[in-house]
């Protein structure tokens, strides 16, 4: 088992993600962890701290987006590169973001089809 990045879509030209809700650009592209293990992949949230406040409204903002992601994205990609801290929603940042490779479209349309 290793932790691995994962990011919804292709990597932004200017190599920063670009936060909508607030209007500005992240200091590098955000990605997702996750676990991969017997070529399976778990997502992992972004950690709560001191900072963050866990709320039930929170939970379902996040959970929300990610559904989005998923569905809206025609994949998953692989990815790695230099961390350079945590964006403004807790993700963790890559500077140098690459794709190593795409997480095969079936994966996702297989999540699509159980999960409407």
């Amino acid at each position: 088992m290793e932790v691995v990045y994962v990011r919804f879509g292709m990597i932004p030209e200017n190599g920063k993600s670009y936060n909508s809700l607030d209007e500005f650009y992240e200091e590098g592209v955000s990605v997702y962890e996750a676990l991969h293990r017997d070529g399976q992949f778990q997502l992992l949230l972004p950690m709560i701290d001191e900072t963050s406040i866990a709320t039930l409204g929170n939970c379902y903002n996040t959970a929300q987006c990610l559904s989005g992601q998923i569905y809206h994205y025609s994949r998953l990609n692989l990815v790695e590169g230099e961390y350079i801290g945590n964006g403004s929603d807790g993700e963790p940042l890559l500077k140098n973001c690459k794709i190593i490779r795409p997480i095969f479209e079936k994966e996702i349309n297989e999540w699509r089809n159980t999960n409407g």
